[in-house]
């Protein structure tokens, strides 16, 4: 089965942060790169997360507020530290995106993180 050019391009996209525009042009191989680096940054998102729940616990008994906050500040990191390092173009603001990339790591990152977190400590 070949993969869809949405996917390839999508996840080609991630991997600009290591190969710089060449990315565009890496197709599979660079979309696995892409991948692979997504799902990195994700798995490191989850353990600062979870070493910030070992050092103030109060954060598990506040999941929404404590899940908002870091999706809001995994947002901001990604695009005005991470994504500077690296060798990804910025790109033009543009409202829409903006707001939907924020929401994105608000319910996908932080609230998702903070209710598995809640979660894992009660089940101990």
């Amino acid at each position: 089965m070949r993969p869809r050019l949405l996917d390839v391009v999508g996840y080609g996209g991630l991997a600009a942060g290591v190969l710089g525009t060449a990315a565009y042009a890496g197709g599979v191989a660079s979309a696995a790169l892409g991948l692979f680096l997504h799902f990195f940054i994700a798995c490191g998102m989850a353990l600062v997360y979870w070493l910030a729940c070992l050092r103030w616990p109060a954060l598990l008994g506040r999941p929404v507020l404590a899940g908002i906050g870091y999706g809001i500040l995994t947002y901001l990191a990604m695009n005005y530290v991470i994504v500077p390092l690296s060798r990804a173009t910025p790109s033009a603001f543009i409202l829409p995106w903006f707001i939907d990339s924020v929401l994105a790591h608000v319910v996908l990152v932080g609230l998702l993180l903070a209710f598995v977190a809640r979660w894992s400590a009660n089940r101990r």
